[in-house]
């Protein structure tokens, strides 16, 4: 069966007609980029933000670095990058469960951990531990 044009252009008007007799609460746009990121609720941890490393190993000058850490589900992603190597390390997971940090990542070595305490909103204190390479590590908010 077809249905006549004009059939066509009047149900489409009449459409239009009630959509705007009937006006529709305005919606704010979602924000973007990271302040999109849904950020720790109030009294809980947020690490989101670049922190100066510091890897201290017995005997070895410090490996300073930078980690950068975005809100990631109910965790957080991002990277590690230290100066003295060629390649970031993949935060494959960083949770924050009231001041005990813990960070998951990808190395070229295999997995590696980061596991300590927030000292303060900007300091962290913890250690570094992966198949070849073991220390303690600092951290404070850039």
């Amino acid at each position: 069966m077809r249905i006549p044009s004009s059939a066509v252009r009047v149900a489409v008007g009449a459409a239009l007609a009630a959509a705007c007799s009937h006006p529709q609460p305005a919606t704010t746009p979602a924000p973007q980029g990271a302040s999109a990121q849904a950020r720790a609720a109030p009294g809980q941890t947020d690490l989101t933000g670049d922190w100066a490393v510091q890897l201290i190993q017995q005997g070895l000058p410090a490996n300073p670095g930078t980690l950068h850490l975005v809100p990631s589900g109910d965790g957080y992603r991002g990277n590690l990058l230290f100066e003295s190597a060629n390649q970031p390390y993949f935060v494959r997971n960083a949770q924050a469960q009231g001041d005990h940090i813990t960070i998951i990542l990808d190395t070229p070595d295999g997995d590696a951990r980061i596991e300590g305490t927030l000292r303060a909103p900007t300091e962290f204190e913890g250690l570094y531990t992966s198949r070849t390479l073991n220390g303690r590590l600092t951290m404070s908010r850039r």
